[in-house]
């Protein structure tokens, strides 16, 4: 089962875009999850986030025990945003205690490379870091087959790990 969200002010949900209204936005999914389809968390909720959702991803597994948590490309929504928000991934994945992919290019011109590799030295084991190629819109595109198998590597790893099917 995956389970994907629209943040507040994106996709078909109403609101205005805020960084403490993302970070709430994550809380009622976790809760349909573990509360109301009885999901076990660390055993089957993997959590991940790409783009924006990175940020918030990091900020919900900082606070809840998944199987695991994976992370590509933070971008900030404009150079407006920048000044407004602060979304301190860095902060947020130093209390993440299971397996963490963290996915960058330094082709992105939105999110800096160097603050992907922030995130990366700021993860606990263990970690791995992969390196796209493309822009911020396109990486994940022109990084295949490569971002494919990393996921793929990530999940048999996390299987591996914690020694139960997915």
């Amino acid at each position: 089962m995956s389970l994907l969200i629209d943040y507040r002010g994106y996709g078909k949900s109403r609101g205005k875009p805020d960084q403490q209204g993302h970070y709430r936005d994550a809380a009622p999914a976790w809760g349909y999850l573990t509360e109301e389809k009885g999901i076990a968390a660390n055993d089957h909720i993997l959590i991940f986030g790409r783009s924006l959702g990175g940020a918030v991803a990091a900020r919900l597994a900082s606070g809840v025990q998944a199987r695991g948590f994976a992370r590509a490309v933070f971008p900030l929504l404009s150079r407006l945003v920048l000044i407004r928000y602060d979304f301190n991934i860095a902060e947020n994945i130093q209390h993440v205690h299971y397996p963490v992919p963290v996915l960058h290019s330094p082709d992105d011109k939105i999110m800096p490379f160097h603050l992907g590799e922030r995130v990366f030295q700021a993860a606990q084991q263990p970690k791995h870091f992969v390196r796209m190629q493309g822009d911020h819109n396109n990486g994940f595109l022109l990084s295949q087959p490569e971002y494919a198998q990393e996921f793929d590597r990530w999940l048999q790893g996390m299987q591996r790990t914690m020694q139960a099917p997915l």
